[in-house]
């Protein structure tokens, strides 16, 4: 049986699943920047290691008039294509992630009844942990400019 070591996020009550690879960094002291374009769940930039990324506030993927209760910031990465450079992207948490170690068994086909077009768009997969159903979502459509909408 396979295992793959991966981090559960949560942003109040939204949960989701990335692989061990994909978190680069916590950020301790974020410096943001508010701008007024973007979807909804991202409307801040934050500035890392000389650039400005996008930061999406994980529990406005699910909904949009969420409290933004978030108070720790993730720095994720992926590939658009293997070979190709990595994008960096920013997350905003409730919690800090947690190390999960995902058993092919925990895979299922359902995506939680209540997801959002963004999050069902977004499902490479889905996994169920202890009695709840977590996506693991494609970062690159969440983050794509052309994806949204």
């Amino acid at each position: 049986m396979a295992k793959i070591n991966a981090w559960l996020l949560t942003a109040n009550q939204v949960r989701l699943t990335v692989a061990s690879y994909e978190i680069i960094e916590v950020i301790s002291e974020p410096q943001l920047i508010d701008v007024s374009a973007g979807p909804s769940y991202c409307r801040q930039l934050l500035l890392w290691r000389e650039q400005l990324l996008p930061l999406v506030q994980v529990e406005k993927l699910q909904e949009d008039n969420a409290n933004n209760q978030s108070q720790h910031i993730i720095v994720v990465a992926w590939q658009n294509k293997a070979g190709e450079k990595l994008e960096y992207g920013a997350m905003a948490l409730s919690e800090l992630p947690m190390s999960i170690t995902v058993e092919d068994s925990w895979y299922v086909d359902e995506l939680p009844n209540n997801s959002s077009p963004i999050l069902k768009k977004s499902a490479l997969s889905c996994i169920q942990y202890q009695v709840e159903h977590i996506i693991i979502p494609d970062l690159k459509i969440i983050f794509g400019v052309k994806s949204h909408g």
